[in-house]
């Protein structure tokens, strides 16, 4: 347990929060944050963060999706910050509006099907070569709702072929991953390929979706929903109709040993990853605080944005993206609010969503000053309102926008553990008028 400057110390001169004089990372963002000293003298503690450690969360949900700036991502990687990776990705299509007649009367041997992924995200070496298996969904896929460690099973062997229907070798800085559908394949699907009725009704049951699955390079490539088509054509015509992206899944694993940094706690985003710690209530500072009025409030967990530029090949990417972060607190069980209460919306009977400081990202993760200010308001008075919190990465999404979850990746983040040499470890900071 950490907890430095404890004493009187008169808020830095009352300048408004002005931690910056401090060199405190939380000072992104301060400006909005609320300003009620009340009577006393006040006093600036930070509560350093209690059983921090890095927990996988196989419930969390997020690498799959249907709105149109979504994406998945498919390859292999062996990283030295992550550790060697996998990412198998699956989408479905759906049927086009109508179909031309030059291909509804073709016979199945005269046609082509072929999928094209315009990649738009790369992690792994840039000059490496992607070998990716291409596999039919068995059943329908719930990709919304589905959780980081779901998988979807490919079709049973069929025919006296196996379930693999193609394989593929792109570069992986090409503009362009295409998959050509076997003849058999199409055969297969011919009847309903063609069926335009009911808005593709008959195809949307016969057909559930494709997997692509990792075989060998070192680059995992991401490609956007709007950029994934499958197009059906005929041979030597030049007409063709597109089957568009309704949604899609990524599955990421880790398949090899987690690096170990020194006085680090490396996150990965996919991996249903977070960064997990408590505050002590029954601890010092805390226990001695009971009744004393709350003026300010912040949790700010730094990161080492260093270590994303560490340990890095030659020709090798790593992405960084539009980092963020999100917050879920889980509510004591002997909490006597909700999290209506205070301010924060619900994520379950047993867990809220804590807004964020967007702007602080990616240097830092730092709750809302306001939000904070009344869970420690509360905390005080009756007892603890959160049990344990929770960091998550939320790559892709904008600075206002905390709640919400991320797009999937496999961006690294790399926070600072307890008892770390440097100062910048997980920690609240409370300014409080005692009793």
């Amino acid at each position: 347990m950490m907890y430095g400057r404890f004493g009187a110390v008169l808020l830095c001169a009352a300048l408004l929060w002005a931690v910056t004089a401090c060199d405190d990372p939380s000072t992104v963002g301060v400006g909005v944050g609320p300003d009620s000293l009340q009577g006393g003298t006040p006093i600036t503690l930070d509560v350093g963060a209690a059983s921090q450690r890095i927990a996988p969360d196989p419930s969390v949900t997020g690498n799959g999706g249907s709105a149109s700036l979504w994406r998945m991502l498919a390859g292999r990687v062996d990283d030295p910050l992550t550790g060697p990776l996998q990412a198998n990705a699956y989408f479905d299509v759906e049927s086009p509006v109508a179909i031309p007649d030059t291909i509804l009367n073709a016979p199945a041997e005269s046609l082509q099907v072929e999928l094209d992924l315009q990649p738009s995200y790369l992690h792994g070496d840039s000059t490496s070569t992607v070998t990716l298996a291409l596999y039919e969904v068995e059943n329908e896929m719930d990709a919304a709702r589905a959780t980081a460690d779901q998988t979807f099973p490919a079709t049973p062997i069929r025919n006296g072929s196996g379930a693999e229907l193609t394989v593929t070798t792109a570069a992986s800085n090409d503009s362009l991953v295409s998959f050509d559908l076997p003849t058999r394949w199409i055969e297969d699907n011919l009847e309903v390929l063609k069926d335009t009725t009911d808005s593709g009704e008959a195809f949307a049951n016969a057909f559930h979706g494709f997997r692509v699955e990792a075989r060998g390079g070192n680059a995992i490539l991401g490609f956007g929903r709007t950029g994934t088509t499958m197009e059906i054509r005929r041979i030597g015509a030049d007409l063709s109709s597109q089957f568009q992206t309704q949604k899609q899944f990524t599955h990421i694993e880790r398949t090899g040993a987690k690096p170990a940094l020194s006085d680090r706690l490396i996150a990965v985003d996919g991996l249903g990853e977070g960064l997990t710690f408590s505050f002590d209530h029954d601890a010092p500072p805390l226990d001695t605080l009971a009744g004393a009025f709350v003026n300010r409030a912040s949790i700010l967990a730094p990161v080492d944005t260093n270590a994303w530029n560490e340990t890095r090949p030659d020709n090798f990417v790593r992405p960084r993206g539009n980092i963020g972060y999100r917050t879920v607190a889980s509510l004591a069980d002997t909490a006597s609010v909700s999290c209506g209460a205070v301010g924060v919306p619900a994520l379950s009977d047993t867990t809220c969503a804590v807004p964020m400081v967007g702007q602080a990202a990616p240097a830092s993760a730092l709750t809302d000053l306001n939000v904070s200010l009344q869970i420690f308001r509360e905390s005080l008075l009756t007892g603890p309102v959160f049990a344990g919190y929770r960091v998550e990465i939320a790559e892709g999404r904008p600075q206002q926008n905390t709640l919400s979850l991320g797009l999937p990746s496999t961006v690294p983040v790399v926070f600072y553990a307890s008892g770390a040499a440097s100062t910048d470890s997980t920690r609240l900071t409370l300014t409080v008028t005692p009793k």
